[in-house]
């Protein structure tokens, strides 16, 4: 059966369940009402089907007002999720107390080791022993997912990124700080522009 045209069927029920007649744009993604066409997740007639496809049905199907509402909803339910799984990421990351004693080995050990980024996708802009600037163009899944739910990355990443950035930075060394450069972030630049420094007056990162 073409879920396309006939729409989703329940055993119990003649007629389709909800009637996919229309695209309608959703996320930056395509919906048959409820139905991804991009490959994150398929109706095939299971639950998983029928979830998505009332909650399509019902932030379509709601009144303007509401529609607004429950996309702002949804949207930053994904962005919580997004956030405490990077968290957590974080935090089990950092049982392996890992400790570095110069900005260098700083590099290697955020950038390389935690965040996963390849030495390609990494510009080192400046390096000193108090501070380190780069830019970054790897692939990234907050700039993936912020393009998907049609957000702006100067908002997402804060909120996702940064934070969790900044905790794991502190655990390393608390005398480091983390900044982004909000006026240079993709998509609106080729890459993202991010300096990490001592605020302290330690000649170098302590090890813990």
């Amino acid at each position: 059966m073409d879920v396309l045209k006939a729409g989703i069927r329940h055993p119990l029920f003649r007629e389709p369940l909800i009637p996919m007649v229309k695209p309608y744009k959703w996320y930056g993604c395509s919906y048959y009402w409820g139905w991804l066409e991009d490959g994150f997740c398929s109706v095939d007639g299971g639950c998983i089907g029928y979830m998505y496809a009332l909650c399509g049905w019902l932030v379509l199907t709601s009144p303007r007002g509401l529609r607004d509402k429950l996309s702002w909803m949804l949207k930053h339910v994904v962005l919580l999720i997004a956030v405490s799984v990077f968290y957590l990421y974080g935090a089990i990351w950092l049982l392996k107390r890992p400790r570095v004693d110069s900005m260098e080995e700083l590099y290697r050990v955020f950038y390389i080791d935690f965040l996963r980024l390849k030495p390609g996708h990494v510009e080192v802009v400046k390096l000193t022993d108090r501070e380190l600037v780069t830019i970054s163009r790897n692939p990234c899944p907050i700039l993936k997912l912020s393009l998907a739910l049609g957000m702006d990355t100067r908002y997402t990443c804060k909120l996702v990124s940064e934070t969790v950035c900044r905790f794991v930075l502190k655990h390393i060394d608390e005398d480091l700080e983390f900044e982004r450069d909000y006026s240079h972030i993709r998509p609106y630049k080729d890459g993202c522009l991010e300096r990490i420094y001592l605020k302290s007056h330690t000649p170098s990162i302590q090890q813990h």
